[in-house]
């Protein structure tokens, strides 16, 4: 039961900050080895992650559902345009993470690609976070803008490199501010844990699932760690950028190597 909140904790952490679930998740394994979770147990964290955000944002999508309403009864909205941008960046990872990840060769699950991939992307975000503008804010969005992160985002494919981090990057590289950045890549992260909380929910449908007290705990320590999370890294940005994530990417990524390549036995 440790083990599982352990794991619920670093899940929702990592889902938020731009540190990567993947690289976590193996680091995880590695120095604590717990029992196999119940089938349901990803799933119930995951769908926590979710109500945690939803929580913390809900003014923002209360008024995207507004904004969608008047839509619908022929008025413009700004609100409904931004929710249709989501939707759109949403789309690319939607689309692989569902249709391609499944052929995807299992190599790229080794230490040796998460490890490369932490490191690279903390390379990129450190470097890109302070070259870029900061004249950009989420009313700001546009439909390309939508579009080249989401296509950005395709690359949450190769284990280590973390939705959030592609997210962000690109934002910055567009110019977006930080607190910006963070926020736009939140809440393109909705429908996309959505979809695969779907997605999971449709196979595990086809199996007989008893819901244990580890799964709900897990949903619910999933919840609470990304509320947090969110507030911490709103808060965070609001003074500081991005080098202490790309520090600690750096960190990780390097003790993932030194175990791939056997430097180092945890």
């Amino acid at each position: 039961m440790a083990q599982d909140i352990v794991f619920a904790i670093l899940q929702g952490i990592a889902e938020i900050f731009p540190i990567s679930p993947a690289a976590h998740t193996a680091v995880f394994e590695s120095a604590i080895p717990r029992p196999k979770p119940t089938l349901l147990f990803p799933m119930a964290v995951r769908g926590g992650v979710l109500v945690g955000i939803i929580a913390y944002f809900w003014r923002d999508i209360w008024t995207m559902v507004i904004g969608v309403a008047r839509v619908l009864r022929g008025n413009r909205d700004p609100e409904a345009r931004l929710a249709g941008q989501i939707l759109l960046a949403a789309i690319p990872t939607v689309a692989f993470g569902l249709l391609v990840s499944d052929y995807i060769n299992i190599d790229l699950l080794s230490p040796e690609i998460i490890g490369w991939a932490m490191t690279v992307g903390a390379i990129l975000l450190f470097l890109f976070d302070h070259m870029s503008m900061t004249v950009k804010r989420v009313e700001h969005t546009t439909f390309l803008d939508a579009i080249i992160i989401g296509i950005a985002q395709v690359l949450i494919l190769i284990p280590g490199t973390g939705r959030m981090i592609l997210a962000i990057t690109m934002a910055r590289i567009l110019g977006y501010e930080r607190v910006s950045a963070a926020r736009l890549s939140i809440l393109i992260g909705i429908p996309v844990l959505l979809a695969f909380c779907i997605r999971d929910a449709l196979e595990l449908g086809l199996q007989t699932i008893k819901v244990t007290s580890a799964d709900m705990l897990g949903s619910l320590i999933g919840m609470v760690s990304a509320l947090i999370a969110v507030a911490i890294l709103m808060a965070f940005l609001r003074r500081y950028s991005f080098k202490l994530f790309a520090i600690y990417r750096l960190f990780v990524g390097g003790i993932i190597l030194a175990m791939a390549y056997g430097w180092v036995e945890i």
